[in-house]
């Protein structure tokens, strides 16, 4: 560099460069966090599908426990 004014000029023109490069990833991400945000809903359940879910679960664990203690044999 011949002076400081020089010096001074690309150091601005790389300051400038950097930020742009941080504001477009910072765009980047808050965008794909908006795209990539799951999707709630509300399922409504009757007493009767609520009540075989809970029995299919409690089946599906004791199936599992018999399976492990097997295995420990």
């Amino acid at each position: 560099m011949e002076d400081p004014l020089t010096a001074f000029m690309y150091a601005v023109q790389v300051m400038n460069f950097l930020k742009t490069l941080v504001s477009r990833t910072l765009k980047a991400r808050n965008d794909s966090d908006v795209d990539s945000s799951p999707e709630f809903y509300i399922e409504s359940f009757d007493e009767n599908e609520e009540h075989d879910h809970f029995n299919s679960f409690q089946q599906d664990v004791a199936t599992e426990n018999e399976m492990l203690s097997n295995e420990a044999i």
